[in-house]
């Protein structure tokens, strides 16, 4: 799958370079979140779960915790790459932006309005897409299977629940240690704001 999908990048790469296309052309390649272990597919993996033994030395969530359809970093981030040749620098970047901020953004770009109700949590953030805005969103909902969810608040992750749990990923990027007890009002804070936004959508 990888060697097909590298040479399908390329093949569009190549043929906008030929036409003359690429440098005014935004290519975006991104990934649906999370390495999946083994869920029922013959691919040869040994492991059955992300909590579990890595596969053979290979831990596909490098260093973060979890994997597909879990709440934390391995299951929820995800690969994004924006080539824009005619507008945007080489480079990385560690800002934080969401999927769900494709359309807002592009939307500011051909200046055009959303409908009103419409991409309630879609913003704007076409200046982080460019490489021009080196830290992105202060605030993302993330959300699995429609039944867990999370907030991020710059460096801070909390999960609600009956037991909830509170990250700072600053220091701690594996979720390893739960902040809620030493950081009540953090987790407090952050809890109401994220009834906020699920309420009222992140792009109000």
């Amino acid at each position: 799958a990888m060697v097909s999908f590298d040479w399908s990048c390329g093949a569009i790469l190549d043929m906008l370079e030929k036409h003359g296309l690429a440098e005014n052309t935004i290519v975006i390649v991104a990934s649906d979140n999370g390495p999946v272990y083994d869920d029922g597919y013959s691919d040869g993996t040994v492991t059955r779960k992300a909590s579990g033994p890595s596969d053979r030395g290979h831990f596909g969530a490098g260093p973060y915790r979890g994997g597909k359809y879990s709440i934390y970093e391995g299951g929820t981030r995800t690969p994004f790459i924006l080539r824009w040749p005619g507008k945007v620098e080489p480079g990385v970047s560690d800002a934080l932006v969401s999927q769900t901020d494709l359309m807002g953004s592009f939307a500011a770009l051909l200046k055009q309005d959303i409908p009103e109700g419409e991409a309630m949590d879609s913003r704007d953030e076409l200046d982080t897409l460019l490489g021009e805005d080196k830290v992105g969103s202060e605030v993302i909902l993330v959300q699995t299977n429609n039944t867990k969810a999370a907030l991020r608040y710059k460096h801070w992750k909390y999960i609600p629940g009956k037991k909830p749990e509170l990250y700072d990923l600053s220091k701690d990027v594996g979720e390893k240690k739960n902040l809620i007890k030493q950081q009540p009002e953090m987790a407090k804070q952050l809890g109401e704001m994220m009834q906020k936004y699920r309420q009222q959508g992140l792009a109000q």
